[in-house]
């Protein structure tokens, strides 16, 4: 089932000014890794969204549900 992660991932990331290597440096992924997870390419692994939780602090469902504009 495809979620709204990259989306809403690529949103958080821009409020934050973090860039995808920068996201890429801090959980230990690679920038193709990132790229493919926010183009909604690939869905993040449990230990993968732990990672970017811990690296941007908000809410799982904040990450998964549908945010509207």
């Amino acid at each position: 089932m495809k979620t709204d992660f990259g989306v809403n991932l690529k949103k958080l990331m821009g409020q934050l000014d973090m860039t995808q290597v920068e996201l890429a440096n801090k959980t230990g992924m690679t920038p193709a890794a990132v790229s493919q997870i926010l183009n909604n390419i690939r869905e993040p692994s449990v230990s993968t969204v732990v990672r970017i939780l811990m690296v941007i602090p908000v809410k799982f469902e904040k990450l998964v549900t549908k945010i509207y504009d």
